[in-house]
Order: structure tokens, then sequence, then C-alpha cells
């Protein structure tokens, strides 16, 4: 297996593995996951899976008792994290791999998927999975070539609806709001190359015998997708403190729910809310105070509360 989405696959599998098994030696990893990757590639689902129970559950699920070889422990845990009776985001995307990248859910084990079809069947009387619409996108061989892309990074030329993009260096496939997207470094100045580029208006997709270097904007880039917030998040950008008063009405809806990652929450004198947020630009955050107009108020920075009133003016000026 050479997918990006395989070491996924295989993670689960070992974790099958491990409930349904009391011992475990590195060594026989290649006949567990049966495949022909070196014991040290594969030592990384273990040690994924380690490093996982430990940070979350804070308990260990090896015990030594050879070199190389564990004893199993905390079943009952282990048990638990492929119970998807009760966990309704974990169902949500077994949803999208289904309706997104049906050619990654087939490969899942056979009683995985039983597992998983049976109790997204008796979950549907507990939950209504309400997404965003996901994007109609079946192109499975433009979906394979960027993914070799990206894994082999390799420099790539295509048409982004009307405009040929060449040399771009593609580092990610992003799923959000519905939609998949292409993160990718290209030569226009604008953003410093950073783009967000939907699969479903790229045609003419052709991989280059180039490869690319990780250089330090590259590395800046893959840390920026770790951590950005928005589909309008700037690359390479500092992050602007903006606080936001939120009237009565919304703020039980912000006390319960972050609505960017970076928000903070403070009640002030007399009670109200206050919100503080770090973004990189102004659309990131006027999006969200449109969405919960009038509820929401910018405070500072300064003239971006101004700009957002002259908005309101302008649109109530058009529509008379």
């Amino acid at each position: 297996m050479n997918d990006i989405h395989d070491t996924s696959l295989e993670t689960l599998k070992l974790l099958k593995y491990l409930i349904q098994n009391n011992t475990i030696c590195t060594n026989e990893l290649n006949t567990i996951l049966n495949n022909d990757k070196s014991e040290r590639s594969n030592l990384r689902h273990f040690k994924t899976i380690q490093y996982f129970f430990k940070k979350e559950f804070d308990i260990e699920i090896f015990e030594k008792i050879s070199r190389g070889c564990y004893k199993i422990i905390n079943k009952d845990i282990l048990k638990q994290s492929l119970d998807f009776s009760d966990k309704k985001e974990l169902l949500s995307y077994i949803r999208i791999l289904k309706e997104i990248l049906p050619n990654y859910y087939v490969k899942l084990d056979n009683e995985l998927k039983k597992n998983i079809e049976s109790n997204s069947k008796s979950s549907k009387e507990l939950y209504h999975f309400h997404n965003n619409p996901l994007e109609d996108f079946s192109n499975n061989i433009l979906l394979k070539e960027i993914e070799e892309s990206i894994l082999k990074k390799r420099k790539v030329n295509f048409k982004y609806k009307d405009f040929n993009i060449k040399d771009a260096k593609p580092l990610q496939i992003i799923f959000m709001e519905g939609n998949l997207y292409l993160a990718s470094l290209t030569s226009d100045t604008l953003n410093d190359g950073f783009k967000f580029l939907r699969l479903s208006y790229i045609k003419d997709y052709k991989v280059q015998v180039n490869e690319f270097n990780e250089t330090s904007n590259i590395l800046n880039a893959y840390k920026f997708l770790k951590e950005f917030q928005t589909p309008f998040s700037w690359f390479n950008s500092e992050y602007k403190e903006v606080k936001v008063l939120v009237d009565f009405y919304a703020k039980e809806y912000f006390e319960i729910k972050k609505h960017l990652p970076s928000q903070e929450n403070k009640i002030l004198e007399g009670g109200d809310l206050q919100l503080t947020f770090y973004v990189t630009n102004y659309l990131e955050i006027v999006l969200l105070v449109r969405k919960w107009f009038p509820h929401l108020k910018i405070i500072t920075p300064l003239e971006w509360k101004n700009k957002f009133k002259n908005e309101i003016i302008n649109y109530l000026k058009d529509d008379k």
C-alpha cells in the first residue's frame, strides 16, 4: 500500500489486533499488517497508538516483557475505542469517508466495516448528521494523481478554472466545509503563493519528474496547515487580536462552543460576554460577525469596527 490514507487504515488494523491478542512483538508487525514495509516504518503505528492512549486517557496499553515484546493491557479502553455506537463525530467522518473517498472505505477490514455499518444504522435513531452539503466529487483518477504528487513531493502543472498554474508544490488534501481542497505553494506573489484550490476546478493535472525540497517556506506551510482557522487564513502573516462584544441573545451560544479555535471568553462587569480572537485578516472575523449580526459587535481594532459599520451603511444605501 502506498496511499496517504492507508497509514490510517493500518493503524486501525493494528488496533484491532491489540484488542484480540494478549501479546505483541514488533518483529511481527509486517505479518500483522500484511505489508512489506520496514519494521521501523511499521513501528510508527505502534507508537501512535501508545502515544494516543497515554495522552488522551493517561493509561499505558503496553507492558514490556522482553526485548521488542509487550503484554497488551487495559483491553477495555482499547475495545471502547472501536465502539462506534455513541461517537457522533466519528460516525460523521465515516460517512465522509464513504461518500467522498469510497475507494479507501472499501479497504477497511470486513469485520470492522460490519461493526461500523451496524452501529451507524442504530445511531440514526439517536443522531441526525446535518453536515454542510458534501461536494459531488468522484474523480478518483485525479485524486490518485494528486496523492502521488504529494507523497513523492513532485512539482505539478494544471489548469484551475481559466488559469494555468505551473511548477506548483502540492502539500496536502484538505476536507473543509463539505469540499475537497488542494493546499499548495505556487509562484503567485499573493499570499506568498499559498493557495487552497478546490479539487472540482482542477483539470489537466500533470505530475512532473522534478521533485521539490523541503525549504523553510514549505516547512512553514506545513505548520500553517496544522493551525489555520478558516479557508481565508493568510499564510506567513502575523495574528491580529480582535475583541468582539456579544449581546445577551447570543451569549450562551458562544459560552458553550468555540466558533474559531483561537476564541477566548471573558465575562465583563455587568455580565456582558467579550470574545477575543487571533486572526490573520479582516475577512476571517467579519464572516462570523455577519453570520451573527446584529448580536456581535467588533470592539477592536477600531479600523475593523469602522470598516464593518461602513459596510452596513453602504448596504442600506444600495437597498433604497
